[in-house]
């Protein structure tokens, strides 16, 4: 066992040993608050293929990582939060700077800066430590689907390159946060959420091209735990090479600008909390206009995932995943047209099984099986597994 991964084990007994019973820390005196957590994960099988990687690198499977939360209340209405993101495979980063304005014209609520998306439920729920039964992130949230986010591919080049990526544009983006402004209620049963941002659910780096993602959601909590709703976003998408001339940019985006061409995306989510149980589903249509195909790009995602305590401080976690898209027309050496997917569909599912060591801390058992195929209905091109044991302790 090479010295690196004999100090994650010696620092992971360290941690089991410690009977932490706060969840975050307080410096008197100034209102600030801080509280976090740590993940130690240890992988084998296909562990090195970046199949969870994110743009910058960081992976929810990474020996370690660890989020730090800061906040800072002013008054009950008037408070700030920050993150910050620390990963084996990244940089550190800042992952969301934003104040929340409570009950700041009646039941409405507001946040200003850099936060995560108001789309649908995992980005909400995955701020909360413990909300995810498994340690991966759904496809929809995370998997790269390999078209440029400058436009500047065909039909032919999709359909070259339609295996499984590790880059390009994803359905929605749970790690990269959006400058911009949400309002927000949760009143009487009913939520809704409008927010206006800079970039676009597939891209992040889409608020260089001057426009405005348009997200809302409307949801109800019909009975207690149970919340079910709605959500759509509208946003171009593509962003443009800095080196780029004019004339460049002109037959790279057909003559228009990038502004021309929008992301549109419609999806539900799905959240029910019962007994030992916890069971999440969202799912979600996007499409995309693009310069050099005459068709649209779309894709559709969904899951199921659900977390049972079976007896006292055990737990069952699984997640069901799929993706795929839709057809377009290319030609092929010999000049013949053909109708093919865009991106091999891929289908995921994840189970594992923990156990709660300390108040805030957990180790849990995780296997992860995703599958490629050419359409829907084919065998299997490809497969990846990873099996993982992780220790996750909240601070």
């Amino acid at each position: 066992m090479s010295r690196y991964w004999s100090v994650c084990f010696v620092f992971c007994l360290i941690l089991i040993g410690i009977n932490t019973t706060t969840y975050a820390y307080q410096f008197t005196g100034t209102g600030v608050n801080l509280h976090g957590d740590l993940a130690l994960t240890f992988t084998t099988l296909d562990d090195n293929t970046g199949l969870n990687a994110n743009n910058r690198g960081d992976n929810a499977f990474s020996v370690w990582r660890s989020r730090l939360f800061i906040s800072k209340s002013w008054s009950p209405k008037i408070s700030a939060i920050m993150e910050i993101l620390l990963d084996e495979n990244a940089d550190p980063r800042l992952n969301g700077a934003y104040l929340v304005f409570m009950n700041f014209l009646g039941p409405w609520n507001a946040k200003v800066g850099f936060m995560g998306t108001n789309f649908g439920n995992f980005a909400y729920r995955s701020t909360y430590f413990k909300q995810n039964p498994v340690i991966g992130t759904p496809l929809m949230w995370n998997y790269h689907l390999g078209m440029t986010t400058d436009g500047n591919f065909s039909a032919e080049s999709r359909i070259t390159d339609r295996g499984r990526v590790g880059s390009g544009a994803v359905l929605t983006y749970d790690v990269c946060w959006d400058n911009g402004i949400e309002v927000f209620t949760d009143w009487k049963g009913l939520e809704a959420s409008f927010a206006v941002t800079l970039a676009s659910l597939s891209n992040p780096r889409a608020y260089s091209n001057e426009g405005y993602n348009k997200i809302a959601r409307l949801g109800v909590q019909p009975v207690q735990g149970m919340r079910l709703g709605v959500s759509g976003s509208v946003a171009p998408w593509l962003n443009s090479p800095t080196d780029e001339t004019s004339a460049e940019s002109a037959t790279r985006l057909n003559g228009h600008i990038t502004e021309h061409y929008n992301q549109y995306a419609t999806g539900y989510y799905y959240e029910h909390l019962f007994g030992h149980w916890e069971i999440y589903s969202e799912g979600m249509i996007s499409v995309w206009e693009t310069p050099q195909i005459e068709e649209n790009l779309s894709a559709m995602s969904a899951y199921v995932d659900a977390r049972w305590t079976f007896v006292p401080s055990w737990f069952l976690g699984a997640r069901l995943d799929y993706l795929t898209t839709n057809e377009i027309e290319w030609m092929d050496d010999d000049g013949v047209t053909q109708n093919s997917r865009w991106a091999y569909p891929v289908s995921r599912y994840e189970v594992a099984i923990g156990k709660r060591i300390i108040r805030e801390g957990i180790i849990r058992l995780n296997y992860q099986s995703t599958h490629f195929r050419e359409d829907d209905f084919s065998g299997d091109l490809e497969s990846i597994d990873i099996l993982a044991l992780q220790f996750h302790f909240v601070f």
